[in-house]
Parts: C-alpha cells; structure tokens; sequence
C-alpha cells in the first residue's frame, strides 16, 4: 500500500457528502497519477481535493450566519481559501438604507494571537469599548463589533449602528460556533 493513500482516505473523509462526486474524482486521479508515478499531477489533484474539502468547510461556517430579521436581506459570500490561512465566509445584511456585514474567520494563525487578547480584560478596554451581547463579550472600536469564538473563530461586524448589528449577532449560536469543525 502507498504512503499517499492513507492521506487520501482521510481527505475523502472529512469532506463529507458537499461535492463529494467531485472530492472522490480528485482523489481518485491523485491516486492514478501516484501510482503512474507521475507526482506533479498527483499533488496538483491533492490540491484540487483541498479545495473541494475547504469549500465544503466555508460552507459550514455560513451556516452559523444568523437568518436576516425581518425586513433585512442577506447575502452571503464564500471565500475558502484566505490568503492568511483558515477560511472566511461573510453576510452582507440590509434593508432600506442600511448595510452592514457580518465576517465570520476560522482557524487563521492571527486568531490565536487574538484571542489570548481578547482574554486580557486591560487589552480589551484598549482596543475599544467593551459591550455584551447575549452574554458574548464584543469590542466596539469605532462602531465596529468584533469578538473571538472557542479561541478559532473570530466574528466581526461592521458598518451599521452597533444596536442595528447586535440584534443579528444576539441571533447567532456561540455555543455550536465554538465547536466548529469539530
């Protein structure tokens, strides 16, 4: 058995069933090209599968974007492959005369750092007012409401009133935010 196939069961699995035709015919040509010996096509479709699994994730991630109230419109927009690691995904709510958007970053290495920030209370007051919604604790610099979520998430809104913003993010599910991906 090939070293790369255990690599390829473990992709194939946590793709779950989000483009799955597409996930196993990467997987399947990575395999050939291994076998053929042809490494260059096999890791060009090892990256295709990534996609497909990191897409699959943004997915995910989009769905913890709260429903828009009533009278609001959303938008969501997908982007599995943040130029700094991890994935994004964002909402872009409105209604008559107001937009703001909701961004939604998962597992980026600059996360980390800002969550051991977010648990320093002196760091926080520093980087803007300190407001609680539905029991989450936000830092409002400048209108802008960003927080971090099971240290691996980080949510932020902006572009509207703080109030307008927090009554969607009063809708949002912290709790199973948290555990993403898990």
């Amino acid at each position: 058995m090939s070293r790369v196939a255990p690599l390829i069961a473990a992709l194939a699995l946590a793709a779950g069933p989000v483009a799955a035709d597409d996930l196993a015919r990467s997987l399947d040509a990575a395999r050939t090209a291994y076998d053929a010996g042809d490494l260059q096509a096999a890791l060009e479709e090892l990256d295709n599968a990534r996609e497909h699994i990191q897409t699959a994730r943004a997915e995910r991630l989009a769905a913890f974007l709260p429903a828009p109230r009533d009278g609001w419109e959303r938008t969501v927009n997908l982007s599995p492959a943040d130029p700094i690691g991890g994935i994004a995904v964002s909402g872009i709510y409105s209604d008559e005369g107001t937009t703001f958007t909701l961004t939604l970053v998962a597992d980026s290495p600059l996360i980390t750092g800002f969550a051991g920030m977010m648990r320093d209370a002196g760091l926080m007051t520093q980087m803007g007012q300190i407001r609680v919604i539905d029991e989450k604790v936000f830092i409002d610099n400048g209108g802008e409401l960003t927080t971090v979520v099971g240290d691996r998430v980080l949510v932020q809104a902006g572009g509207a009133t703080p109030t307008q913003m927090s009554h969607h993010l009063a809708a949002m599910d912290f709790d199973a935010l948290a555990g993403f991906g898990s």
